[in-house]
């Protein structure tokens, strides 16, 4: 498991006479802040990295973090893309608004083995070193508008390790994209979702949401398991209820 925050300069991200602007400076978090929430999260063994909203936070994430987001919204901003792949980590890549045309442009982007790209911080058997999200950028997201099954199956066309970054109310969409063996899920969290404001809080998973996520999940990857033929748990059956072939009885050895 995983926190992750945002990391960007406001003045590099909004115009200061756009109405976003105060709202994002508000929630802007310094590089100290950052550097101190991963102190937090170090000592509960949880790691943490970040977003990087706008292309000069590329370099201290790259220094800081084991890994870098990038957001739909930057996926065709090749300032962003390029000042991330230079770090060398690991890169997440959400896919909201895109069609498969930039999609692949991205992914020619992110193809530079003389870099000596790292193995994801989470799996160090594997080579990949980018996990393409798949996502839809509307807040909160219908949830028949998701289209885990046929977004996962994309992203698998680009690398073999796959996500899905979520913006339906709820968890069902999340353990959709589980089944569908996604590698990772990305939610937002809210400690509280009923009586608020911003639009984000309805969207997001609560303490309660991510522990029955984290249960649910965790059984639907055992689902997932390889093995065909007959199961041990089968065994003792094959006796007991098969029909006994001169009698017809059920029972008989």
């Amino acid at each position: 498991d995983a926190v992750k925050f945002q990391s960007y300069t406001t003045e590099l991200l909004y115009h200061s006479d756009d109405a976003r602007f105060e709202q994002a400076k508000k929630f802007e978090l310094s590089d100290e802040q950052l550097l101190e929430l991963k102190e937090m999260a170090d000592i509960h063994k949880i790691d943490l990295f970040a977003s990087c909203i706008t292309h000069d936070k590329a370099e201290f994430l790259g220094e800081n973090f084991p890994a870098i987001k990038i957001a739909s919204a930057d996926l065709t901003h090749k300032p962003t893309i390029e000042s991330c792949v230079a770090t060398g980590k690991p890169l997440l890549i959400s896919t909201g608004m895109a069609n498969y045309e930039e999609i692949l442009a991205t992914s020619h982007l992110t193809s530079y083995p003389e870099l000596g790209r790292a193995a994801p911080y989470w799996d160090e058997e594997h080579v990949e070193s980018v996990v393409w999200m798949h996502c839809v950028s509307s807040y909160p997201t219908p949830i028949e508008e998701s289209h885990v099954a046929l977004g996962v199956a994309t992203m698998q066309e680009f690398g073999s390790y796959v996500g899905y970054s979520n913006h339906t109310p709820g968890i069902a969409a999340c353990l959709s994209a589980i089944a569908c063996e996604a590698s990772v899920v990305e939610v937002h969290f809210t400690d509280k979702k009923d009586g608020r404001d911003f639009r984000d809080h309805a969207l997001s998973c609560d303490a309660a949401d991510l522990r029955m996520l984290r249960h649910l999940g965790d059984d639907i990857k055992l689902t997932l398991a390889s093995g065909g033929g007959v199961q041990d748990c089968e065994i003792g059956n094959r006796k007991r209820m098969r029909k006994d072939k001169k009698t017809g009885f059920r029972g008989l050895t």
